[in-house]
């Protein structure tokens, strides 16, 4: 019959560090777990292991014995786990999701989601719906009218779109209501759906524009009082809570085409265990937490 590792281990412990209390520091435990786990691994060997002189703890002769023995033991144990971990292949989530969402949303919570992952390695990939092989996506946020009804698809957030402006920028060009923009410059992003073109009137044509790629690339650029961009207010939420961003005004939904949808989706077979519906569930909360906090902020 073996005593427990627990023992063993608060036994060593005990021996190493000098007495219960720093054995207890040391392991994150209460001085009482240690000293029952003590008294359990006595009780087994049927001998005592140390003599209790007031608060103080000496080794009895069994109990000098006994560490020689299994301290050399459980150094090798811990050489053999490490050692072990060290070869183990290192699981591996590949989430693809669109630029934006990419890079104001996974990539600045990187450090969460390793941790929320188990230390799992990360892959991103920008897509906007689940990629095909050989990608192989673990998990997709996906940009799209409906997802496809044979996956396992939930719903993030509607694409609420909202025009974003440098404060300074919004209040030196009085930019109180979308008639104000033939003020300003525009920050067009080419692959969006919605665009200025879907807003402005014949008067603002021949006005100055700036072209990027993406949203992400739009909200930079405004920040820096460049212009005033279009986005989404949730993917928009870095810069608003850090006031680089404010939305001056309110784009009426008649000013805008039909758009879609976030979707959060697991292909299947879903891979690497639980950690793909982990990490769906847990964005799904701060997208939602993240929704109802930017809802009001950055109002001008």
């Amino acid at each position: 019959m073996l005593p427990s590792t627990k023992a063993l281990h608060a036994f060593a412990c005990v021996v190493r560090f000098g007495g219960v209390r720093a054995a207890a520091a040391e392991l994150n435990l209460t001085q009482s777990a240690i000293s029952h786990q003590i008294t359990a691994l006595e009780k087994m060997l049927g001998t005592p292991l140390f003599d209790r002189r007031g608060r103080g703890l000496e080794l009895t002769e069994a109990g000098q014995d006994y560490f020689q023995h299994i301290g050399p033991a459980l150094d090798w144990i811990q050489r053999a786990t490490r050692q072990a971990a060290r070869s183990a292949p290192m699981r591996q989530m590949t989430i693809a999701a669109p630029p934006t969402f990419l890079a104001t949303w996974l990539i600045r919570n990187a450090a969460r989601i390793e941790e929320l992952l188990d230390g799992a390695a990360l892959r991103f990939v920008e897509a906007l719906v689940l990629p095909s092989q050989p990608v192989a996506a673990d998990l997709a946020i996906e940009y799209r009218f409906q997802p496809e009804p044979t996956t396992d698809s939930r719903f993030l957030m509607a694409d609420e779109v909202s025009a974003f402006a440098a404060p300074d920028y919004a209040r030196n060009l009085g930019l109180k209501s979308v008639n104000d923009i033939h003020r300003a410059r525009l920050i067009e992003t080419e692959r969006r759906l919605s665009s200025w073109n879907d807003i402005v009137d014949a008067g603002h044509v021949g006005r100055p524009f700036l072209t990027v790629g993406y949203s992400h690339q739009a909200y930079e650029a405004a920040s820096l009082g460049l212009g005033i961009a279009l986005g989404n207010r949730v993917n928009a939420a870095p810069f608003l809570r850090a006031g680089t961003l404010i939305e001056p005004f309110t784009i009426p939904r008649t000013h805008l085409p039909p758009l879609p949808n976030y979707f959060i989706t697991i292909p299947a077979p879903a891979r690497n265990g639980d950690l793909p519906a982990r990490l769906r569930d847990w964005l799904i909360d701060e997208i939602g937490r993240a929704a109802r906090d930017v809802a009001g902020q950055g109002k001008a």
